[in-house]
């Protein structure tokens, strides 16, 4: 969010919390219904949700993502609470994910084990087996969870823009006006399956 934006959600108490982050996520997700005071409030809330949510879409559209991030009360940033929110993404629809985990290319693969990776070790799970790039996965995730989000992202709307399909008639010959319909009716295919 941005600070203004920020500060506008402050007005609201259905959604203050310690991490309005998360509330504002349970919210959207449906795990968490708050009661508002009235109609103008919940439109204001979801007007908000909204422009964050096209902010988000712009950003990823101009390759300028940048998420948003918990700070620690040292100032570090709190990478695993995005990657856990990712994890909670990955639950909710994991057949829309699949796709992605399937897919042939390399960099799209590449950056969904990178997410769910990091999304392994944001839940601090101790049977999760230890993997040689967890380290620097760790040290540079802030740095390139931007990076595969916009990967996935491009993925996600090529794979949602219909090719185009060549035209069923375009192998049949040219038939003139005054021609006698190619359908057999005997009629002009003018009079006929022209019209």
């Amino acid at each position: 969010f941005s600070k203004r934006k920020a500060l506008q959600w402050r007005h609201f108490t259905p959604l203050q919390s310690e991490n309005l982050t998360a509330s504002v996520g349970y919210y959207c997700s449906g795990i968490y219904t708050p009661e508002f005071d009235d109609m103008e409030q919940a439109q204001t809330i979801n007007g908000l949700i909204m422009d964050h949510y096209n902010d988000i879409i712009e950003s990823l559209n101009d390759g300028q993502y940048r998420p948003v991030y918990d700070i620690d009360t040292d100032d570090s940033i709190l990478w695993e609470t995005w990657a856990e929110g990712f994890s909670e993404a990955l639950s909710l629809a994991p057949d829309a994910w699949h796709n992605f985990h399937k897919d042939q290319n390399k960099n799209i693969q590449s950056a969904f084990f990178m997410l769910a990776r990091l999304a392994q070790l944001a839940t601090h799970n101790p049977d999760l087996e230890p993997m040689e790039i967890d380290t620097e996965l760790k040290k540079l995730a802030s740095e390139i969870i931007p990076l595969h989000v916009e990967t996935l992202h491009r993925a996600r709307l090529a794979a949602a823009t219909p090719h185009p399909k060549t035209p069923a008639n375009q192998n049949r010959p040219k038939v003139g006006r005054n021609a006698p319909c190619p359908c057999g009716s005997g009629k002009k295919y003018k009079k006929c399956c022209l019209t």
